[in-house]
């Protein structure tokens, strides 16, 4: 099977975690045989200045195909209609390029409604089958921007098939838009499918880690203030959070005003394989956040056997259970403070080589790709 996966974008040494879960499941799919190929309109601000135009190459087996553009300062937002005819001209440049130096997909597999609602005019100019895959947190709000409900009508009522990632993330779907999907979680990348899992020994301070990007929507405003409530610094503990983000200048604040500094640490944007190895010496992860419509990083640290501590938030519920963490109310600062000293004192409990297999058994490359295949084949 032909299969063009829609991409925000292709991970590269400046930004290794932009369009990296469309990559790892393009790599799965191609692994279970399939030719894939990528396919993206980059108009984000930081890279307009650095390469503008047509790219195409391979990687990893997988041919990709996109394009770097001037940032549109707002016009996304202001003028709608004239942005998606300008965008469309973009996507349909590229497309063209795919058609000459790869042939015709039998299937479009877009990621993300914007991105979704943009290519339903590829599926009806050249007439293939186009399946929507939402992960977007935007979503889960309550109410939706006027430019997300244009999307959305456009996107859920066009596509042949729309899967989101949770189950709550359909139930905000259907609210919505009331459009049914199916749901297809999210996977874990190849990088967090080694058979080794560390002993994760106590042998110096016991650390809790957090991923993300430094945002409100993280809620680690939450996180740092139930570590200052807990007390537990006082014990060596101490709290990593890997990301980087508009809220780093506020966090670091936070932090120094609660004389954390020695045992809290803001450790920065760092790749997958930098985060796998501070996962693989901490002994527990927290997800702090308000709203998530899955948490990949939630699963990521699962598969190397930590146990988590995570809010019901959209998606960790679904996959968390007295094995393997503890689950929590959003912006609930001490229930946040009980369950980290519950952690501290009962961690070795856990059986972290189960937690692995589970999670890695569960939301592996393949199983996923085997569940997109099956759906793929329907559609076609």
């Amino acid at each position: 099977m032909k299969i063009v996966i829609i991409a925000n974008g292709y991970p590269n040494k400046h930004d290794p975690q932009w369009g990296c879960f469309e990559k790892d499941q393009a790599v799965a799919l191609k692994n279970l045989g399939h030719d894939v190929c990528i396919m993206y309109v980059d108009r984000r601000f930081r890279t307009y200045w650095r390469k503008i135009g047509l790219r195409r190459f391979r990687d990893n087996g997988i041919a990709v195909f996109g394009i770097f553009l001037c940032p549109t300062f707002g016009m996304s937002k202001v003028f709608p209609k004239l942005f998606r005819r300008w965008f469309s001209l973009m996507q349909g440049l590229v497309f063209k390029s795919l058609l000459k130096h790869w042939g015709k997909p039998d299937i479009i597999y877009a990621h993300y409604l914007y991105n979704i609602a943009y290519t339903t005019e590829l599926k009806e100019k050249y007439g293939i089958p186009l399946v929507g895959i939402e992960h977007w947190s935007e979503l889960t709000k309550s109410e939706l921007s006027p430019l997300l409900r244009f999307w959305g009508e456009t996107a859920y009522c066009k596509a042949d098939k729309i899967l989101a990632v949770s189950e709550s993330l359909r139930s905000h779907i259907k609210r919505h838009f009331d459009k049914d999907s199916t749901v297809v979680y999210d996977m874990l990348g190849p990088e967090f499918m080694s058979v080794t899992i560390p002993e994760h020994s106590l042998n110096g301070n016991f650390t809790f880690v957090a991923v993300g990007s430094l945002i409100q929507r993280k809620g680690y405003d939450i996180l740092i203030e139930a570590f200052r409530q807990s007390g537990l610094s006082q014990s060596g503990c101490k709290v990593v959070i890997v990301g980087s983000g508009p809220e780093y200048d506020n966090l670091k604040s936070q932090i120094q005003c609660a004389n954390l500094h020695d045992s809290v640490l803001l450790a920065g944007r760092k790749s997958k394989e930098e985060i796998l190895s501070i996962l693989t010496n901490s002994h527990a992860f927290i997800l702090s956040s308000r709203a998530e419509t899955f948490g990949v990083a939630c699963i990521e640290a699962l598969s190397q056997g930590l146990p988590c501590i995570a809010t019901i938030c959209g998606g960790p519920e679904e996959y968390i259970n007295d094995g393997n963490g503890i689950l929590i109310p959003v912006n609930d600062v001490a229930a946040l403070v009980s369950a980290m000293k519950t952690m501290y004192e009962n961690y070795c409990l856990y059986d972290y080589a189960t937690i692995a297999a589970e999670t890695r058994r569960r939301f592996s490359p393949q199983t996923v790709a085997k569940q997109l295949t099956d759906i793929f084949k329907e559609i076609i």
